[in-house]
């Protein structure tokens, strides 16, 4: 929440609507095109002092904008506009101002509003005691605003028990003051009211006005606490420098680690646009050398996307950082692997190329021989044959990757594949898909001392090739209430001898987890092997809106290749996959299941629960690995998320990660939630359990309030 907005808009709101708010009869009067209409009761004319009299019922109409009164007085020789009891004013816009009295000359120049009380449109409301108009300058006297959709005193209200209570929430000012030509508002004694209550005071304010798009000045502060730095508030000032550049100073002011400072730097150029987010802070107590010695810690995060006149797209991203717990320590991010990029493209006709170079940064994980740390460079081009070859649509990727490790064996990769695939659906409704794939790859690798992996050789060459064919046979059937899809499909796949690359380092096991959305996929070639594919799915919808699908399948090895466990594949018959999804109205429920080749032991089991209101929701998913699907350990886990209305305002939100085959808990979180017409009020309590390096258990508490209408 920030004071400064709260103001800020309080008078933008009054100050827009007020000159709208102005009898326009009078001036009027001397344009015959746009005459005003005045309607009442009584109408009499005192021609020894030029004054039109209008009583009970007055109802005076001009422009789109119609005054109420119980009386109104028309000066006609210094034009000059009196109303007087319960004076309505209703703008074309929705808003209508209430008054006691009104005095407005023709021109809107001059004039007081006396009692004023304004009707904003979604139910917000001011009111001042006095209002007054001097050329440019407009000046409230006990000026009072809020959201809140009950107003007090306010005539609509009337016999309204919740209109005699002060509103949640509300500003007052003694005096606002509010420069039409300059567009600066000045305000005096601004207090923030909670339930009549005073919670903050300022003496003076000041912001530039409604009319002003872009201008300098502090934006709304975030609260947040946390175990590491305490509690801490951040203030963000904003430098409106240019139309299209501007820069974010937001320092973040902390009980135990002084100030961390932080910046946003955004700039829109012809060809695109790009942003810049940097922090640094001198670390104090512990922070400086629990992740190594840092006095000065820091890092910088940014992107941007450009097109040239010739189509050229060029992008990046930037993560770097002092050290490699930067991010996870000061709650930026939890990434564990930091990446920076750059990337350009170009699309000629049915040609795409790719130029692209990576930077990756392990945050958690130590170095091995097998991690990457840059590539560079990495061109990929691509074509799609305008003609259809044997009847069917024919691909061809060419990429060549070069990519370095700090630890083991740099290798440059080049290699050309060619993809064709056809579909025919036969007279009976039998769908036949074909494929083929066909890879050429050269690979050198960089042999130097010292590398704890040594290549055969400097160069070698591989080739692979593999081909599918699918047939499907859905059988559909209608009824009254029900429209059910039995779906049988097998699919052979031949795959030439491609276990040679298996010797290129870092490769020694196909990259492969087969399960039911990828069975029938083809694999890259040098990863697949001949095999046997059978599935059978069903799918029923019922005619009251409730649906379900369930699919079983297996792959036969038909290679004489050995696999991992974690892939699904087996020497003989794979792994046997499942799937299951039920959807009825808000209710949901999916389960996936891989089994033994027997079907006789769990490997794995994903299985999620929601139900979805709109309102409501609460979400379960448990998740099993046995050990060698993943890695060697053995992983259970169960994941829940729930938010519940305790009422029409209040709602209470949480999320548990829980990891059973260890009996603790991974990370938790607990909001409770206030939203009504004028007011978004959250707390949330979060703990991350993680443990790693230097990393422990981090406790952290953030507040969020939104006064609607006032703040972003």
């Amino acid at each position: 929440m920030n004071i400064y907005q709260i103001i800020s808009a309080f008078a933008l709101l009054v100050l827009v609507s007020l000159p709208l708010s102005l009898p326009e009869a009078a001036k009027a009067a001397d344009i015959e095109a746009e005459k005003p209409i005045l309607q009442a009761d009584e109408i009499a004319l005192d021609q020894a002092r030029n004054v039109i009299t209008a009583t009970g019922n007055v109802e005076l109409r001009y422009q789109g904008q119609r005054l109420y009164a119980e009386k109104l007085d028309w000066h006609r020789g210094d034009n000059r506009v009196i109303a007087e009891g319960q004076v309505r004013i209703h703008e074309a816009n929705g808003t209508i101002t209430h008054a006691e009295r009104v005095q407005l000359s023709t021109s809107l120049k001059t004039g007081t509003i006396e009692a004023m009380r304004i009707a904003l449109p979604e139910g917000a409301w001011v009111k001042a005691a006095r209002a007054v108009r001097d050329h440019n300058r407009t000046t409230l006297e006990d000026a009072e605003y809020s959201a809140c959709a009950h107003c007090p005193n306010t005539a609509q209200n009337a016999g309204d028990k919740k209109s005699n209570a002060p509103p949640l929430w509300s500003v007052r000012a003694s005096k606002i003051v509010y420069d039409t030509e300059a567009q600066n508002v000045h305000y005096r004694h601004a207090r923030l009211m909670l339930r009549g209550l005073p919670v903050f005071y300022t003496p003076y304010l000041a912001h530039p006005g409604p009319k002003v798009k872009r201008r300098s000045g502090f934006l709304a502060p975030a609260y947040v606490s946390s175990s590491t730095f305490g509690f801490g508030v951040e203030t963000p000032y904003y430098f409106a420098l240019a139309e299209n550049y501007d820069l974010t100073i937001s320092p973040r002011f902390t009980a135990k680690q002084g100030v961390v400072l932080g910046g946003t730097w955004r700039h829109l150029v012809a060809q695109g646009q790009y942003n810049l987010t940097a922090h640094l802070h001198k670390a104090e107590r512990s922070l400086d050398t629990i992740d190594g010695k840092h006095s000065v810690r820091g890092g910088i995060i940014g992107q941007g996307q450009f097109v040239s006149n010739q189509d050229w797209r060029v992008g990046f991203r930037l993560e770097e950082s002092s050290d490699d717990i930067f991010f996870r320590r000061y709650n930026i991010h939890a990434r564990t692997v930091l990446e920076s990029n750059l990337v350009v493209q170009k699309q000629i006709a049915n040609h795409d190329l790719l130029l692209s170079g990576y930077r990756y940064r392990r945050t958690l994980s130590d170095e091995t021989d097998t991690s990457v740390d840059f590539i560079a460079p990495r061109i990929i081009h691509q074509y799609k044959f305008g003609a259809p070859v044997l009847g069917g649509t024919l691909r061809m990727r060419n990429e060549f990757v070069h990519s370095i490790r700090n630890k083991g064996l740099d290798i440059s990769e080049g290699g050309t594949q060619w993809n064709w695939t056809r579909r025919d659906i036969l007279r009976g409704g039998v769908v036949v898909d074909l494929e083929n794939r066909l890879d050429a790859d050269a690979y050198h690798f960089a042999d130097e001392p010292g590398d704890p992996i040594q290549a055969p050789t400097a160069s070698e060459g591989f080739a692979a090739n593999s081909f599918s064919a699918a047939l499907s046979y859905p059988v559909v059937r209608h009824s009254a209430t029900t429209t059910q899809t039995l779906t049988p499909k097998m699919q052979l796949v031949a795959a030439s001898d491609n276990d040679r690359y298996d010797t290129i380092p870092y490769r020694t096991k196909p990259l492969l987890d087969l399960s039911t959305r990828s069975l029938f996929d083809l694999q890259t070639p040098e990863d697949e092997a001949s095999r046997l594919n059978y599935a059978l799915s069903y799918n029923v919808e019922w005619a009251s809106g409730a649906a379900a699908n369930m699919l079983i399948g297996q792959s036969y090895n038909l290679s004489a290749r050995g696999f991992s466990r974690a892939t699904g594949y087996r020497k003989h018959a794979s792994a046997i996959f499942t799937e299951a999804t039920i959807n009825y109205g808000i209710f949901s429920a999916a389960q996936n299941l891989r089994l033994s080749a027997g079907g006789d032991k769990l490997l794995r089991n994903y299985t999620g629960l929601k139900i979805n209101r709109e309102r409501f929701a609460l979400s379960a998913n448990y998740s099993f690995l046995e050990s060698g699907e993943v890695d060697a350990n053995r992983h259970e886990e169960v994941y829940f998320t729930t938010a519940i209305p305790l009422n029409d305002f209040w709602r209470l939100n949480g999320t548990v990660r829980e990891d059973l085959e260890h009996g603790r808990r991974v990370s938790g979180s607990t909001g409770l939630n206030y939203e009504d017409e004028c007011t978004d009020f959250t707390i949330t309590f979060s703990r991350d359990y993680t443990h790693a390096g230097g990393i422990k258990a981090e406790t952290q508490i953030k507040l969020v309030l939104v006064l609607k209408t006032l703040t972003n």
